[in-house]
């Protein structure tokens, strides 16, 4: 069964967001010139299950979009 805050985001609560439909958004991590992708790295360093966590977190903005806080914050000019 989806997590909570994926079910007011689709339609459909019997079918896994990511089943649904295409992503809305495409991430793409970082890469520097060096090919270092430090979030990447830093995700790959963390625990499994907080990897999980914040990979959920990610999907239901990829399907879910537009989304507001507490899991998405507006970007300022310039970044």
């Amino acid at each position: 069964m989806p997590w909570p805050h994926q079910l007011w985001y689709t339609t459909d609560v019997t079918t896994p967001v990511s089943e649904s439909r295409d992503p809305i958004l495409k991430v793409v991590f970082f890469r520097s010139q060096s090919g270092n992708e430090p979030v990447r790295e830093w995700l790959l360093s963390l625990r499994r299950v907080h990897r999980k966590v914040i990979g959920q977190d990610i999907k239901t903005a990829q399907y879910g979009w537009p989304l507001g806080m507490p899991l998405v914050r507006k970007l300022e000019p310039g970044l």
